[in-house]
């Protein structure tokens, strides 16, 4: 089957831990790309986290961006996420946008 490729989610990145993507029921999702860009006028500290359907969220990076910088977090093979997983972020300042690209299998 082919998947097509399309955006999963985008906004701002919550200043708390948070899920900004979670696969639907039914859904197998594949994430080929988280990108994040620094819109603040400071240094912006930025974690990602993949959790499992009721498991231990666990880190996949941590990046620091000065202003107007911007951040690929995932090249090379996809995250597959499986139903209820999720992709979670927290940011230390307001103000980080973030794209999500990939596709989604039912």
């Amino acid at each position: 089957m082919v998947i097509a490729g399309k955006s999963l989610a985008s906004g701002d990145l919550p200043t708390s831990q948070a899920a900004i993507y979670t696969a639907p029921v039914g859904t197998t999702a594949y994430v080929k790309g988280i990108r994040t860009k620094n819109t603040t006028g400071l240094t912006a500290l930025v974690e990602l986290w993949v959790k499992e359907s009721g498991g231990t969220a666990r880190s996949i990076g941590t990046w620091t961006g000065r202003t107007l910088e911007f951040c690929l977090w995932v090249t090379g093979d996809a995250i597959v996420l499986e139903p209820g997983d999720a992709i979670e972020a927290v940011s230390d300042r307001a103000g980080v946008d973030y794209v999500i690209s990939g596709g989604e299998e039912a």
